[in-house]
């Protein structure tokens, strides 16, 4: 293995340039790319996230985000309706549930009285 003064290991690449060439007549240009975005993503990754090759993922990205926060908004929302209305069906629930038991009662006394 041997590298550049920037750490770059150029015998590995020199084989792998080497290889490519050899086939480049063979190459689609979709593979060709795919090969030299991966010679990209092994020298170093963080270039493939540049505006220059990412422009429209990063725009791509930013309208993502933008949707996100409305949907996340709008759940926040929808959460919080549901909650309320739970509530009132709680209150409701309750109260039906203190009306069955003054009528068992009632009917409980009705019963005793006609004994």
């Amino acid at each position: 293995m041997s590298r550049n003064r920037y750490g770059v290991d150029t015998q590995y690449f020199t084989l792998w340039f080497d290889r490519s060439l050899r086939e480049l007549e063979n190459y689609k240009p979709g593979e060709l790319a795919r090969e030299l975005a991966r010679m990209s993503r092994t020298a170093d990754s963080s270039v493939l996230l540049e505006k220059e090759f990412c422009g429209d993922i990063q725009a791509n990205k930013v309208y993502q985000q933008e949707r996100i926060e409305k949907l996340e908004t709008a759940l926040t929302e929808s959460t919080q309706k549901l909650e309320k209305a739970c509530s009132v069906l709680e209150r409701a629930n309750a109260l039906t549930e203190t009306q069955a038991r003054i009528i068992r009662r009632l009917v409980d006394e009705n019963l005793e009285e006609s004994k």
